[in-house]
């Protein structure tokens, strides 16, 4: 899986892991034609948790 953080390209192996700032731009995509599979984990923090409160029905 091919992972571009800002102006920084990083290619992920089996078993390899990546954090980073959601504010930075980014895309996540593959090389070739194998495809690939990726699990991505999203928390509702920052500007994404002011977010969700405000489209909560109380």
């Amino acid at each position: 899986v091919a992972v571009t953080v800002g102006d920084a390209p990083i290619l992920l192996d089996e078993g390899d892991a990546l954090y980073f700032d959601p504010d930075v731009p980014h895309t996540y995509g593959t090389i070739g034609s194998e495809g690939g599979t990726a699990l991505v984990v999203v928390t509702a923090g920052g500007a994404a948790a002011e977010t969700v409160a405000a489209t909560v029905v109380p």
